[in-house]
C-alpha cells in the first residue's frame, strides 16, 4: 500500500463473533470509495478508490507461521484496528492483547465496532455481564496499575444502534478520514 502499510485494517475479534467478522470483512473490503471523494485530500491522505486489504486471521496467515508471530506482524502492518465488541471479545484475553498492542502503535486508530452487549455496562452492578468494550480498550496498562482512558467513539451494528450498513459507513469514513 502506497501510505506503507500492508493492511489497511486488523479486525479483532473473539471466535465466538466470527460471522460478524466476516461480514464485517466481506463489507469493508467490497466496499468503494463514492467517486467524489477518490483521490481527494482527507488528514489520512488521497481517499483510495478501496479499503483494502483488511487483515482477519485465518483468511490472511500463511502455513508454518507462528500465530503470535503473525498477529503481532499484522498489527504492526496495520494502518487501523477495528474490534468487533460483544461481551465474549470483552471477555477475550486475544482480542485484550491485540488491542494492547496496537494502542502502543497507533492508539488514535482504533474502531470499536459493537455487534452485541452494552457499552459501559460494567459501569452498572448487576450489568457487568454485558460489558461488550474489552478492558485493553477502557484502561491503559501502567506500571502503577490501570488508567482510565476515553473510549473511542464506537459504531454500533446492533439494531437498537446504527444498525449493520450505517456502521459498516462510520467505520469506512474514519479509514478514509472523512
Amino acid at each position: 500500500m502506497a501510505d506503507g502499510f500492508r493492511y489497511k485494517a486488523f479486525i479483532s475479534y473473539s471466535w465466538k463473533d466470527r460471522k460478524a467478522a466476516e461480514q464485517l470483512h466481506h463489507d469493508l473490503e467490497t466496499y468503494r470509495t463514492p467517486k467524489a471523494l477518490i483521490g481527494k485530500a482527507t488528514p489520512k491522505g488521497p481517499a483510495p478508490t478501496r479499503l483494502h486489504p483488511i487483515f482477519k486471521d485465518r483468511e490472511e496467515e500463511s502455513a508454518g507461521a507462528s500465530l503470535r508471530a503473525a498477529i503481532e506482524s499484522a498489527l504492526n502492518d496495520s494502518e487501523f484496528m477495528i474490534v468487533v465488541c460483544s461481551p465474549n471479545s470483552a471477555k477475550s484475553k486475544w482480542v485484550t492483547k491485540e488491542i494492547a498492542h496496537f494502542r502502543r502503535l497507533r492508539p488514535a486508530h482504533i474502531l470499536p465496532y459493537v455487534v452485541a452487549g452494552e457499552p459501559h455496562a460494567s459501569e452498572v452492578p448487576g450489568r457487568e455481564a454485558e460489558e461488550c468494550f474489552p478492558r485493553s480498550l477502557l484502561f491503559e496498562e501502567t506500571e502503577g496499575g490501570e488508567v482510565p482512558i476515553d473510549a473511542p467513539l464506537a459504531a454500533d451494528a446492533r439494531a437498537s444502534g446504527d444498525g449493520r450498513r450505517a456502521a459498516k459507513l462510520k467505520v469506512a469514513s474514519a479509514m478514509l478520514g472523512v
